[in-house]
């Protein structure tokens, strides 16, 4: 999630933008799954429905840098925990969301998340 107006404040005024993806409620998650349960995490379907309605798809294999690369990346300037999370961004086409809005998202025949969005 990303706060669009927090996003165009902090370009403008060139600084940090992490205010606008990292307020609350930002980054809701699912259960947690297992890496053995993903054979292959270089071609996972994704996918994003607003209201009932498709929004994004998308497949790992569409990254600019693959999962391994972020891993090596990142552990070279920070230790990774177990339970560590690592957000990769999104498909193309990010769609505007409003209070009230109900996002459903997950791994085509996998796990799902859905939520209200809050104003």
């Amino acid at each position: 999630m990303t706060a669009s107006s927090e996003l165009k404040k902090a370009l403008s005024q060139k600084i940090p933008w992490t205010t606008s993806k990292t307020f609350d409620t930002s980054c809701p998650v699912s259960a947690f799954i297992p890496k053995e349960a993903i054979p292959d995490p270089t071609d996972v379907e994704l996918f994003c429905t607003i209201n009932g309605v498709p929004q994004q798809n998308g497949n790992t294999s569409g990254l600019v840098f693959s999962a391994a690369e972020l891993i090596s990346f990142i552990s070279r300037y920070h230790t990774l925990e177990p339970n560590d999370m690592i957000l990769t961004g999104t498909p193309p086409t990010p769609a505007v969301v409003k209070p009230g809005d109900v996002i459903r998202g997950g791994i085509k025949g996998g796990v799902t998340v859905e939520f209200r969005v809050e104003g």
